[in-house]
């Protein structure tokens, strides 16, 4: 990969890591080599347990630990839990590289939050699916006034959201209403208005991964849980395509987990640009697939795919 950007701080990536023991994980490595790595496999394999694990790495603005997503509980303490991680400097120099070991085995994890390295991480659930009306308590009108926003980060995710929704988007708009809350706004070709209140769920989403990526400091690590949720298929494969646009530009590390598999559009993608694991759960039996195919598709699920779907 090429190198960052001259005069960028440095920061520590992450180039693999060793789950001894963590929730559902045992004895399970993942290695990260390029900017973005699908996690795939089936309900419970611990798919969202890596994505959960990477962001308590760091010390970051989010104040992400590992109480926040493993509370102890009184079915489990997290006790003799262990990650062994690998982390450099820069992806190229393998001189930087040094290992770092997160675990719990008293009542309390190590090293201190103080103690980790430093990296801005954003993470993006599944609560950014919830609808913004489902939200909203309101059952009058919601007055707000509209902000056009015309810089060129927004002129350039809404032409990206128009590619992903194939809808032509006009303008972006940010609407503030009276207790300072704030609403995304977009008027379409026709003319038509509307917030974030009248969106769908997968329209609202993509928006919402967009802004984050684009507000995304340089060098971040941006992990999302269920990336093609919500979303219908042929959205999914062009999402990916802006996300590595958007990645390779500002040098950032993107994990995110899958369900998504007979997809073809994303096999060209696939192939230049994501490693992809399957069932992180099962290590002999997990696989690193650079293109996803009929007989590869057989293998995983032993269902015959329907040529005409995938």
């Amino acid at each position: 990969m090429s190198k960052r950007n001259a005069g960028k701080p440095s920061e520590e990536f992450v180039k693999k890591i060793y789950f001894k023991k963590l929730k559902g994980l045992s004895d399970v490595t993942i290695n990260f080599d390029k900017y973005m790595t699908a996690i795939m496999g089936v309900n419970g394999s611990g798919k969202t347990t890596v994505i959960h694990a990477l962001a308590c790495l760091y010390i970051n603005d989010h104040t992400y630990k590992f109480p926040y997503f493993f509370t102890p509980t009184t079915d489990s303490t997290w006790k003799d839990s262990e990650l062994d991680v690998t982390l450099a400097k820069d992806y190229d120099d393998i001189n930087t590289e040094y290992q770092m070991v997160y675990s719990k085995k008293t009542d309390r994890w190590t090293p201190k939050y103080s103690k980790k390295p430093r990296r801005n991480v954003i993470y993006i659930g599944i609560d950014t699916c919830m609808p913004e009306i489902e939200m909203s308590n309101s059952i009058s009108i919601v007055k707000y006034n509209s902000k056009k926003l015309e810089d060129d980060d927004n002129k350039k995710m809404l032409e990206e959201a128009s590619y992903i929704l194939n809808k032509k988007y006009d303008a972006l708009f940010q609407n503030e209403m009276r207790n300072k809350d704030k609403l995304l706004g977009v008027e379409i070709k026709n003319g038509v208005k509307y917030s974030s209140l009248s969106m769908g769920t997968g329209e609202q989403r993509v928006f919402k991964i967009l802004k984050k990526l684009h507000e995304a400091e340089f060098n971040s690590l941006i992990l999302i849980d269920e990336v093609d949720l919500l979303l219908h298929y042929c959205a999914i494969p062009k999402l990916l395509e802006k996300i590595y646009i958007i990645a390779r530009k500002k040098h950032l590390q993107v994990v995110f987990t899958t369900h998504s598999l007979a997809v073809k559009e994303c096999d060209n993608l696939l192939i230049q640009y994501i490693d992809m694991y399957y069932d992180v759960n099962n290590i002999p039996k997990m696989t690193v697939f650079s293109s996803l195919t009929y007989d590869v598709i057989y293998g995983i699920t032993n269902i015959t795919a329907d040529r005409g779907v995938i």
